[in-house]
């Protein structure tokens, strides 16, 4: 790489708002989840009931942001939260 040449930033995931994320509750139903956050970027076929929704934003190969929201749902419902931002 020139260190005088521009790399753009790559975003890659669902950039959330903390709105967004804050309206995320205990209780809800998949389908509101999906309504407020879109589609999660990972799901797991061994573990479906959690949904990852995970973004990065790197530029010159260093992560400038990372938030990573993990839920869990039982029987169709949220019953658990993980938030790292």
């Amino acid at each position: 790489h020139l260190p005088f040449a521009y790399t753009m930033p790559i975003e890659q995931g669902n950039d959330l708002s903390q709105e967004q994320i804050d309206a995320v509750q205990i209780g809800m139903s998949e389908e509101q989840v999906q309504f407020l956050l879109g589609t999660p970027l990972l799901t797991n076929q061994f573990a479906p009931d959690t949904w990852e929704y995970v973004y990065y934003k790197t530029k010159k190969h260093k992560i400038r942001k990372e938030q990573r929201l993990s839920i869990r749902f039982q029987d169709g419902v949220v019953v658990d939260l993980q938030k790292t931002l």
